[in-house]
């Protein structure tokens, strides 16, 4: 063999070895899989420091009854349930699933001292530890409680003069030591602690599936879940939910599944109670990045007709909010779809018209829905959206006021029409 033959096969192993050490990687093993991918991890805020508490227990067993079908992969599936009630301090809980299938929970953190349910600040420091505790690729957030839509609280007067002190409420309720609620901005900002857009948010709690409410949360989760109206004292069937909340079109199957468990009990022959609830359900859920498209067709379709004839609108539009309207607590909660449809020309509506399918995606009611001010009554041309409309035809009451403050009011041309 020739010295330059020699050097000539010796440099080349040499390169193929450098080569085989610094950049193949045929050797080299595969990467581990990343554990985040395709995890979830949904949060139950239950704030039931309230004329609520009691209902809690009753739903914390099924939710641990829902964690316990097969269909859930508890390997990427995470469940932590926040109790605040008037028996324990507030403490956060992490549901797990063993072989056998037996649900066991574990505590993750308990508050050494009662806290403010309701304030922004608990509900921060709720998901922080969570996030730390179970990261995950998605997030989802319920929130069990008492519930009123936008509106403040206390209530403004329906005077004149708006009530001092008040803001853009409320959300929760958290009456221990002292009466308090969830703002709704401050809301919208404590939630912005998952660092993401929300796979859901779901509000198990009254009038909530408010055109206001789902508006301002717009950028806090793809989907928002709630009733437009009063919702069974049960509350959501978490046995039959829970294990939709960790399947593909979780938001779909949730309102699915909570429809058809109440539908099945319907009868409007049997008195209706919390044990036996046979007076309905209305349920549905709205894709919150349609939303501002919605708000440009809103105030391109009023520019046109800023006329209204506010009580013949009233009269003439379903109304969600069945308390008397002579009671302080009366707001008033009508149809979007039914409003629109009420004011606009027949071409103007039907092009607002597509901008709203895109919003509400799905609404499901039975006939008749039950009141706790009204009975059972019914749900002829309700659409699944609710917003307000003022009290007063200059529009200068104290909750006329407020409502002026909201994104929804602003963003969607309302003062066009005098509001």
């Amino acid at each position: 063999m020739t010295l330059r033959k020699a050097i000539y096969i010796l440099t080349t192993l040499f390169v193929v070895v450098a080569l085989s050490g610094c950049g193949g990687h045929r050797d080299e093993p595969d990467p581990k899989p990343n554990p985040w991918i395709g995890s979830h991890t949904v949060l139950v805020y239950i704030a039931a420091d309230n004329t609520l508490n009691g209902f809690n227990k009753s739903d914390y067993t099924e939710i641990k009854t829902g964690f316990a079908d097969k269909s859930i992969d508890v390997s990427k599936s995470n469940l932590l349930v926040y109790v605040d009630d008037y028996s324990n301090n507030p403490t956060i809980y992490h549901l797990t699933r063993d072989a056998a299938g037996t649900v066991t929970d574990e505590v993750l953190y308990e508050y050494p001292t009662d806290k403010d349910s309701a304030s922004p600040s608990t509900i921060k420091d709720v998901i922080t530890r969570v996030k730390a505790g179970y990261p995950a690729e998605k997030y989802s957030f319920i929130y069990w409680s008492h519930g009123d839509g936008w509106v403040n609280y206390p209530l403004p007067t329906k005077s004149l003069q708006p009530m001092a002190g008040t803001e853009l409420r409320w959300m929760g309720a958290d009456n221990n030591p002292v009466d308090s609620r969830t703002d709704i901005p401050e809301l919208d900002e404590a939630l912005s602690s998952f660092g993401s857009k929300l796979d859901f948010l779901m509000f198990d709690a009254c009038f909530m599936l408010s055109t206001e409410t789902a508006y301002q949360l717009r950028n806090r989760a793809e989907y928002v879940i709630g009733s437009p109206t009063e919702i069974p004292g049960p509350g959501a069937p978490y046995n039959a939910i829970v294990p939709k909340m960790f399947g593909s079109n979780a938001a779909a199957n949730i309102v699915k599944s909570y429809y058809d468990y109440y539908a099945s009990l319907y009868d409007e022959a049997v008195r209706t109670t919390n044990a036996n609830w046979t007076g309905g359900v209305s349920v549905g859920y709205v894709k919150t990045s349609a939303m501002e498209s919605m708000a440009q067709a809103t105030k391109k379709a009023l520019a046109n007709h800023p006329s209204v004839d506010l009580e013949a609108l009233k009269s003439n539009v379903f109304n969600y909010d069945k308390r008397s309207v002579t009671s302080s607590s009366y707001i008033g909660y009508y149809d979007l779809y039914e409003v629109m449809e009420n004011l606009l020309p027949a071409a103007d509506f039907t092009a607002w018209k597509s901008a709203f399918s895109a919003v509400v995606l799905d609404f499901k009611t039975t006939p008749k829905n039950y009141s706790a001010f009204a009975g059972l009554f019914s749900m002829e041309g309700a659409k699944g959206l609710s917003v307000y409309l003022p009290f007063t035809e200059d529009a200068s009451s104290g909750m006329d006021k407020e409502y002026q403050q909201t994104a929804w009011y602003k963003d969607a041309g309302l003062s066009q029409l005098g509001w």
